[in-house]
């Protein structure tokens, strides 16, 4: 047997393996910080008291100044540097600061794998803050909701860093010599399911959790939704964008333009928002 077909084994066993880790139930979902999740309630509820929502978040240090230094990068800044909590708040709105908590809680708590598979993990954060981006742009063009689409747009793939840590560990006590990109192609069965099981766990509403879920089977979440399908479509605008090896050659025949009522000037008008979509994402980095 070639290395290459030993490779391709173990790849399907190690599939097997997080299967068998998943219906267990003893594969570990990560929790966001509370933080995060307060603050994301707080700026859902129309009563919201700015000063409560600024007292919530110097509550993690860190968080607080990684979110300083995003309200003051290009994209979001203004000709005053944002000194303080209040004057982000007061200057970015509720709306995007619950954006701009939401993403930097996820980039540290899900996406901070070091080691072996920190790269990886960096590149599924690009592409999850770019997914928000494009869905969000949808959702604007569409008047959908814009920051429900933002939301699942951002924690679509988090299954995805969860399980890849989990076949790391797996692959290293097996004795499995697996790249990267073979551990994560490991996760695709699974991931949409372990992602929607952590956003239910996290309290979040079920369409988002079931958009998680369907986001590469939209036609099999049922009903009228059209969450799953917005996030699909975004998904592989987002690949396009990054110019991915699994991007779509083109969107003109894509499975959701009618769904969504796109036209080609729409989906014309979302590609040339690119260089905006890669600058947004390159303020979290």
């Amino acid at each position: 047997m070639t290395s290459g077909d030993l490779s391709i084994v173990n790849s399907s066993l190690l599939e097997d393996r997080l299967r068998a880790v998943t219906e267990q139930g003893t594969l570990e979902l990560p929790v966001l910080p509370d933080v995060a999740l307060k603050v994301t309630r707080l700026c859902g509820d129309e009563e919201c008291d700015q000063k409560e929502l600024a007292d919530v978040i110097r509550r993690d240090q860190s968080l607080m100044a990684h979110l300083l230094r995003v309200a003051n990068s290009a994209i979001y800044g203004g000709r005053v540097e944002i000194v303080s909590l209040q004057l982000a708040v007061n200057r970015l709105g509720l709306a995007k600061m619950r954006e701009i908590v939401l993403a930097v809680a996820c980039k540290a708590s899900l996406f901070g794998e070091k080691g072996p598979l920190e790269e990886m993990t960096k590149r599924l954060f690009q592409h999850s803050m770019v997914t928000a981006a494009c869905s969000q742009e949808v959702a604007r063009r569409k008047r959908l909701n814009v920051e429900e689409a933002f939301t699942v747009g951002l924690l679509h793939d988090v299954g995805r860093p969860v399980l890849l840590h989990a076949a790391r560990k797996i692959a290293v006590e097996e004795g499995w010599d697996l790249t990267p990109e073979e551990l994560l192609t490991a996760t695709n069965p699974l991931h949409a399911d372990v992602g929607a099981e952590m956003l239910a766990s996290w309290g979040l509403p079920d369409t988002m959790v079931q958009a998680i879920r369907h986001h590469h089977t939209p036609d099999s979440s049922g009903g009228e939704a059209t969450l799953p399908h917005l996030l699909r479509f975004a998904d592989d605008l987002a690949h396009l964008m990054m110019d991915d090896a699994s991007a779509p050659e083109s969107l003109e025949a894509h499975p959701d333009l009618e769904r969504l009522n796109l036209y080609p000037d729409d989906v014309e008008w979302l590609l040339e928002r690119q260089s905006k979509v890669i600058e947004q994402m390159e303020a979290y980095l």
